[in-house]
C-alpha cells in the first residue's frame, strides 16, 4: 500500500498534465496533409499517434516525452518544410493561372 498510492498519485498527476500536450502533438501531427508522408518517405503517421497515445494510457507522462522527441526530431523539421514547398509550388501555379485569365492592358482601353 505505501508504493501503491505515490504511484497512482504520479499517474493521475501525469493523465492531467500530460492531456492537453497530447492533444496538441496529434494535432499538430494531424496537420501535415498524408500526401507529404507518402512522398518522403518516413515512418506513417499512424506510429507516431500511437505511440503519443499509447504514452498516454501508461500514465500520461510516456505520452508528453513522445510528443517532445516529435516536436524536437528531424523527420517533422523535414516534413513541414516539404509541406512549405508544396504550397509554396501551388501557390505559384494558381498565380500563373490567374494571370493567363488577365485582361491584356491593350484590351482595358477604350476603342474610339
Amino acid at each position: 500500500m505505501t508504493l501503491l498510492f505515490p504511484v497512482a498519485v504520479l499517474a493521475l498527476v501525469g493523465y492531467v498534465v500530460a492531456f492537453p500536450i497530447v492533444v496538441r502533438g496529434t494535432a499538430d501531427l494531424a496537420r501535415i496533409p498524408g500526401g507529404i508522408w507518402r512522398v518522403t518517405g518516413y515512418r506513417n503517421r499512424k506510429t507516431w499517434r500511437h505511440a503519443m497515445k499509447g504514452g498516454y494510457l501508461l500514465g500520461g507522462w510516456p505520452g508528453a516525452v513522445v510528443v517532445l522527441v516529435w516536436r524536437r526530431s528531424e523527420e517533422r523539421v523535414v516534413l513541414r518544410e516539404e509541406w512549405e514547398l508544396l504550397i509554396e509550388e501551388r501557390r505559384r501555379r494558381h498565380e500563373i493561372v490567374l494571370a493567363h485569365y488577365e485582361d491584356a492592358p491593350d484590351d482595358a482601353t477604350p476603342s474610339p
